[in-house]
């Protein structure tokens, strides 16, 4: 069994742990959020974009195409948005924030009380045992009776009960909070991903019905337009020239 010594140490390395795994992982959590707001502005800006060259676009069917692409990429930077960013930062991060403020913070103290009562006793012990060993110790505490041996060592007693039935609820709920946090986080990108496979799935489909030679036979159309019309007007013009000059 291990000492009081070796049982501090154990628990101060184990909250410790704990402590710096949370903080990692709160930090890595905020990046992973910042980049999907990064990410939600540059799609909301890639739609304006489409949007501003399908303005311009004259084949139809692709110009069609376009718009609905514009629409769907602004509706899936708003999805993620909502799914990852506000969703994080009210549920993930709110758990983050509330394990080390209930969990961590109060076991920090727990540790502190155990080792003053500890140190406490230590010192009594040396001046109740030992009158010469009270010249090496610097304090201003007053002659110490058994009595007050007793107290110190019951709240020693009280102080280690109170921290092995808290530490056996720590092991449990740092697992509790730390599979809640990280599903949540895990649960949040399945459902953006889903939610993006929804909307852009069929504009998907769309650009693949997207015909080639429609496109072709389109532009086809309009030289043979343009040059039909540049035969009647030099017709036009002829005509005029030759109306227009004097009869013998």
């Amino acid at each position: 069994m291990p000492s009081l010594d070796e049982k501090g140490k154990l628990l101060q390395g184990r909250l410790d742990f704990f402590d710096r795994n949370i903080k990692d992982l709160d930090t890595g959590l905020k990046s992973i959020l910042q980049s999907h707001k990064d990410g939600a502005s540059k799609s909301e800006k890639f739609a304006k974009t489409i949007k501003e060259i399908a303005s311009k676009e004259e084949f139809v069917d692709l110009q069609e195409k376009l718009f609905s692409i514009s629409d769907t990429m602004s509706k899936n930077a708003e999805e993620r948005k909502k799914i990852l960013c506000e969703r994080g930062e009210k549920k993930i991060l709110t758990i983050s924030k509330s394990v080390q403020e209930e969990i961590v913070q109060p076991m920090k103290l727990l540790l502190k009380d155990r080792q003053r009562a500890m140190k406490k006793l230590e010192n009594a012990h040396k001046k109740f045992g030992d009158p010469d060993a009270r010249k090496k110790i610097l304090t201003t505490e007053p002659e110490i009776s058994p009595s007050d041996m007793v107290d110190m060592m019951m709240c020693v007693k009280n102080t280690e009960e109170i921290i092995d039935v808290n530490f056996r609820f720590f092991e449990k709920q740092r697992i509790i909070e730390l599979k809640v946090m990280l599903e949540e986080a895990l649960r949040a990108e399945m459902l953006y991903h889903c939610r993006a496979l929804e909307v852009l799935e069929p504009v998907s489909v769309a650009i693949r019905s997207l015909d080639a030679d429609k496109a072709m036979h389109q532009m086809e159309n309009t030289l043979y337009y343009m040059k039909d019309t540049k035969k009647q007007e030099e017709k036009i013009s002829q005509k005029h020239v030759y109306m227009s000059k004097p009869s013998e």
